[in-house]
């Protein structure tokens, strides 16, 4: 079996030892510039491959995050672990609720290293003045001038 660690569960302290464990390019480029940079190479030259999605899964993981709202929320490296866990056919350990909604959506076991959702959430985009809902990301309401915040979807 496949894990693939985000860098929270890195930084959890997570005891990591035998095969199958796996992380991106952009999980340890995000270790190494904290504290923890030196134990990560070392752990990175033990026991975890470091391996990059193929970009039919990053495709296939955006895909999903642009339907659920949760695009703008995710960043280029919490795409990266899900498409990977996806690609593996892997568990997921994260902590972070956005990538556990996508992989809920995509089907994705996950483990957390601390805490996880209790449910899917869709996202759109409400007024913060009027209290008009869009469902695309705007930087001001056309309706009254306020800014726009997201929102989870009733």
């Amino acid at each position: 079996m496949a894990f693939v660690l985000d860098a929270t569960a890195i930084r959890s302290g997570m005891t990591i030892a035998g095969e199958g464990w796996f992380t991106t390019p952009s999980v340890i480029n995000e270790i190494r510039l904290g504290r923890q940079g030196k134990d990560m190479a070392l752990l990175a030259d033990l026991s975890i491959t470091v391996k990059s999605p193929s970009d039919d899964y990053v495709d296939r993981v955006r895909s999903a995050a642009e339907k659920t709202g949760d695009i703008n929320r995710l960043s280029g490296t919490d795409i990266d672990i899900l498409a990977l866990a996806l690609e593996l056919d892997g568990t997921l350990i994260t902590d972070d609720y956005s990538v556990q909604n996508i992989a809920s959506i995509l089907k994705l076991q996950y483990k957390t290293a601390l805490t996880g959702i209790r449910e899917i959430i869709h996202w759109t985009y409400r007024c913060r003045g009027c209290g008009k809902f869009f469902e695309k990301e705007q930087t001001d309401c056309p309706v009254c001038g306020s800014e726009i915040g997201m929102v989870k979807k009733r």
